[in-house]
Parts: C-alpha cells; structure tokens; sequence
C-alpha cells in the first residue's frame, strides 16, 4: 500500500510542475506619479553704488529684477515704494527728492500706491526666468541739504 501512495503523489506533483511550464510570460503594470508645486520667485541683482544726487538722472540702471513662475496661468508683478517714490533724508524727514522708476522701458510714479508692472496671463516662465531692468529718474534739487536718502522698493510675485 505504501507503493501505491507514493507513485501517486509523484504523478501529482509531476503534473504540477508541467502545468507551471505552460505560462511563458507574465506582466505587471505600475503608475509612476509626481506632482510639481506652483511656484513664483523674484530675485534682484543690485550693483554695489550709490545714486548720484548732484545731477538729473534720466533712467540710471540700479538693478536687474528676474520675474520667475511655473504657473501656466500666468503671474502679476507689483512695485511699491515704503516713501511713496520720494528719496528720503534719513535724519530730517523733510527733505526729500521725488523720483519715478523704469521697469522694462517703461516709466511708473509710485507716488500714489503700488504699481502692476508685470501681467503675465497663460504664461509660465522659461529656463531661469526673464530679466527686467530697474532704472531711476530723477531732477536734480540744489535746495537738498546734506546727509543720506533713501526709499526702499517692494516688488512682489503673485501666480494667477
């Protein structure tokens, strides 16, 4: 009886491993996922000078702002100024020096508010972004007296 048994499991086991033959190829599939953030970033490339006071100034170049944003609809720049576009004496408030600023060619008076200087709509950046060139205007006061001016300006990114 013990012959008979064991023949059988081995024609069990033998069929079993024919059967696992027969499979030549299997699949699996698997979703790669990733997800990019939206995202806007303004940097400024200021030289290392200081604004000539004792002559007009008519679009001297005081920095390179660069305008960044992955988002496809688009982003909004806005510049402010905290003195309200005036070059301040900073021990006699007082004294003072209106300017305006060139953004891109273009001339803007902060002295009211903020100005939209940028308004990208459906459009996202390429490579390392666009550069814009900061320029001062100014004319020239011979009543300013001594001492140091000075405003300070805010730009700011917002994605659409």
């Amino acid at each position: 009886m013990k012959k008979g048994f064991l023949v059988a499991a081995m024609m069990v086991t033998a069929g079993t491993a024919a059967f696992a033959q027969l499979q030549t190829s299997d699949s699996v599939e698997i979703r790669l996922y990733g997800r990019v953030a939206p995202r806007v970033v303004i940097t400024a490339s200021v030289p290392d000078f200081e604004v000539d006071m004792l002559a007009d100034a008519d679009d001297v170049e005081v920095a390179t702002i660069t305008e960044w944003s992955n988002v496809r609809a688009g982003y909004q720049v806005t510049l402010a100024s905290v003195q309200e576009g005036r070059l301040v004496n900073r021990d006699d408030a007082s004294e003072f020096l209106p300017y305006t600023v060139t953004y891109d060619g273009v001339t803007w008076d902060l002295s009211e508010g903020a100005a939209l200087v940028t308004d990208r709509a459906s459009e996202k950046s390429v490579g390392s972004g666009t550069d814009r060139r900061l320029g001062v205007n100014f004319v020239y006061n011979p009543d300013l007296g001594d001492g140091e001016y000075d405003d300070d300006l805010i730009f700011t990114i917002t994605a659409n």
